[in-house]
């Protein structure tokens, strides 16, 4: 269903039995899978309810007597994760086997359980757990169980399911009981609290997630064959850390020296002139937006085609000249057209910036067309690409006027 709560259906996968006690629920949005732990089994869906099965048999499972609470994946790393009495079990995420187990060690007080809460971060190396007992508290430790250490001075009640914002350096938990959500500091186990819900009603709090406006990770703007391209870098979400952040949508305007671009709103453009071209990316998501901005100077005078008033072309042996400036050393090349058919062309490759003139020898069916049509209305394209001024093309319709 959507987050508005529209458009709400059942998925029923294919070789899926659900277990009555269902209790934790993960979404990769890279492949569009569901996994959840599904009695003593892990469980796996397509977001589309097209396919679906156990992800592997209770037998082959060390999940021990009781079944897991929640689950962890970790893409990056190709896991899954749950806890089962004082180990944590594993298991390739891809159903291709890698099984196995360990205990969670070093300095902090885990008193084991079905895991309340589970929680990886496969990015930064971490793995986050909770015990099943009332009292436990919320520990880090590294992706092998080692370097364990508590987050929280003291347990809490009744805690059920974990998520965790990197960024914003928090972890979250639910409290089913007290009906709110705690969070703590991952870096100063004193700095600790509960969300403020205002007036929401809030009642039996368990396995949060988050979500985040859309994150830049920068963006820049390319320019080849003549075509502007921007091209944001948005964070992707963090299905192991129930983080979710990724755009819905992306939209773009642009700019030229500070003045915006009409009917600029794609993810190219081609310039006509010289100037400061800028590109604004916004990505939506439910939870708001999030602008990334980039720009690129085009050379000023990389190519401006002009034609000399009184322009001619000799049906007889007759060339056209065309006359440009240059930003700087390059090669140009110039077609000329009529009816849409190629009728003259010719290259020039100037060593250094300033005029440049571009002869172009017409082709004999060119020639006669000419001599049919008369005057006509021609077009022009010319591209430049040079080392220190990357190419665009500059497009220019005129009358040239013949000479018998």
């Amino acid at each position: 269903m959507g987050l508005d709560g529209t458009g709400a259906t059942t998925l029923t996968p294919p070789g899926v039995t659900f277990n009555d006690y269902m209790y934790d629920l993960t979404y990769d949005a890279a492949t569009r899978r569901l996994y959840w732990p599904n009695g003593s089994t892990i469980a796996w869906a397509a977001a589309d309810g097209s396919a679906g099965g156990e992800l592997y048999p209770h037998a082959s499972l060390p999940v021990g007597a009781d079944a897991p609470k929640q689950i962890a994946i970790d893409p990056l790393h190709n896991r899954v994760y749950w806890a089962s009495g004082f180990k944590i079990g594993y298991a390739a995420l891809d159903g291709s086997g890698g099984i196995g187990s360990f205990e969670i060690t070093g300095g902090c007080t885990f008193n084991g359980g079905n895991g309340e809460g589970m929680a990886v971060d496969g990015a930064r190396g971490v793995l986050y757990v909770i015990g099943s007992f009332l009292g436990d508290r919320p520990v880090a430790a590294d992706l092998d169980g080692t370097d364990c250490r508590d987050l929280l001075p003291a347990g809490v009640p009744d805690s059920l399911g974990l998520a965790v914002d990197p960024d914003g350096g928090r972890l979250y938990w639910g409290e089913y009981a007290t009906s709110k959500v705690g969070w703590v500091s991952l870096t100063d186990p004193t700095s600790t609290g509960y969300l403020d819900t205002g007036t929401a009603k809030v009642t039996n709090v368990a396995y949060p997630t988050i979500l985040k406006r859309p994150k830049s990770n920068g963006t820049r703007l390319s320019l080849a064959a003549g075509v502007l391209e921007c091209l944001p870098i948005w964070a992707n979400d963090e299905p192991g850390v129930k983080l979710f952040r990724a755009p819905a949508t992306v939209t773009y305007t642009w700019t030229r020296n500070g003045t915006r671009v009409a009917k600029a709103t794609g993810v190219s453009l081609t310039p006509r002139s010289g100037g400061r071209y800028s590109c604004t990316a916004t990505a939506t998501n439910v939870a708001g937006s999030t602008a990334a901005t980039t720009a690129k100077t085009v050379g000023a005078t990389a190519l401006q085609v002009t034609t000399p008033a009184g322009a001619a072309l000799r049906v007889r042996g007759g060339r056209l000249t065309l006359v440009g400036r240059l930003g700087g050393a390059g090669t140009v090349r110039a077609v000329v057209t009529a009816g849409g058919r190629t009728i003259a062309s010719g290259t020039a490759a100037p060593r250094r910036a300033g005029k440049v003139t571009v002869s172009l020898g017409v082709t004999t069916a060119g020639r006669a067309l000419l001599r049919r049509a008369g005057s006509k209305g021609l077009r022009v394209q010319a591209t430049f690409s040079g080392a220190q001024t990357s190419g665009y093309t500059v497009r220019k319709s005129f009358t040239l006027r013949l000479r018998r």
